[in-house]
């Protein structure tokens, strides 16, 4: 039978063309949070009015004093609080903008969020969108194991049975964006100074400029003096609502996002690009389940946020968000 709708990627801007082709609607997916949408949404307003500008002039002519009050949903804005993938008018946002005003033409746009966690922006969306469905979050209710790593998901649920409540940070960082070498030393510093149980999921080329072995020698450092476990890959979904994680330090992508606050576990921030900037403000400041620790003093945040006197408090919001 023919197709009667097509389901795309609300970044594939040019899907619209092809459904106006078949004579089928269009539904379109947004797979981050509302917020980001309707700031894309006035992305070329921000370049014209000069709260974005080019790389170059960046940092010299942006003035952050000057708030953006005009996105339907949100409060005042400064120009550095806008997701850092709006920050700069570079080809990459004006596409993601192109296709992001393609949207009216859908009959209908699927946002990743939760309805009650950001009610002003998705209410303006629907005064201004033909249908606007928040059906976040979208997560697997059985999580898939990536058979490459079977082994490795096991070793790690078998770990974490032997730890005890609250006790283990768990660091993941993604599988798109890498950190400095320097960065990452940090960090595992960070980790041994507090002492804490620690499960890692870095893949190899994670940390940029490494030194041969370096994986090898930090696996052995952590399975050595730190009661913890790396690997190249963990099911973050069985993880996070393990009894025994008391933590999460993550770069705060959207679907990480989504997870820990699914599973109440506290975080600590650490945004590395796109709208994680935004997702770490979120977490800290408007949700209050996490510490933002990135350029930050990392071992008294981790101390905090797995102490009983602050992580039991913001795993009780975490778990009033769910």
């Amino acid at each position: 039978p023919p197709a009667q709708v097509l389901i795309s990627s609300a970044f594939m801007g040019w899907s619209q063309d092809l459904a106006d082709s078949l004579g089928i609607p269009r539904v379109a997916l947004w797979p981050s949070n509302a917020a980001n949408e309707v700031i894309a949404t006035y992305l070329p307003r921000l370049i014209v009015e000069r709260y974005v500008l080019p790389a170059q002039e960046d940092g010299d002519c942006k003035d952050d004093e000057k708030l953006i009050t005009f996105i339907p949903g949100l409060p005042p804005l400064r120009p550095t609080q806008l997701p850092v993938c709006y920050q700069n008018d570079s080809i990459d946002a004006r596409m993601q903008a192109a296709a992001i005003a393609r949207l009216p033409q859908a009959v209908c746009v699927l946002v990743n969020t939760i309805e009650e966690l950001e009610i002003e922006v998705v209410r303006a969306r629907q005064q201004t969108l033909r249908s606007y469905l928040p059906v976040g979050p979208l997560i697997r209710q059985k999580p898939i194991v990536n058979h490459r790593y079977k082994r490795e998901a096991a070793a790690c649920m078998e770990w974490l049975e032997k730890q005890a409540p609250h006790s283990v940070l768990y660091i993941a960082f993604g599988s798109v964006f890498g950190l400095a070498v320097e960065e990452v030393a940090k960090i595992a510093d960070a980790v041994e100074e507090t002492s804490q149980p620690v499960l890692w999921a870095m893949r190899r080329n994670f940390a940029t400029n490494a030194p041969g072995g370096f994986f090898e020698e930090l696996a052995a450092r952590i399975a050595g003096g730190w009661r913890g476990l790396l690997v190249e890959w963990a099911p973050q979904q069985l993880i996070l609502p393990h009894s025994s994680v008391g933590a999460f330090l993550t770069h705060c992508g959207w679907n990480s996002t989504l997870e820990a606050l699914a599973a109440g576990v506290p975080t600590l921030c650490w945004p590395l690009a796109a709208e994680q900037n935004w997702n770490a403000m979120v977490l800290t400041e408007e949700w209050k389940i996490g510490v933002n620790v990135s350029g930050g003093e990392i071992a008294g945040a981790i101390r905090a946020v797995m102490s009983d006197e602050i992580g039991s408090g913001m795993r009780a919001r975490a778990r009033s968000l769910r």
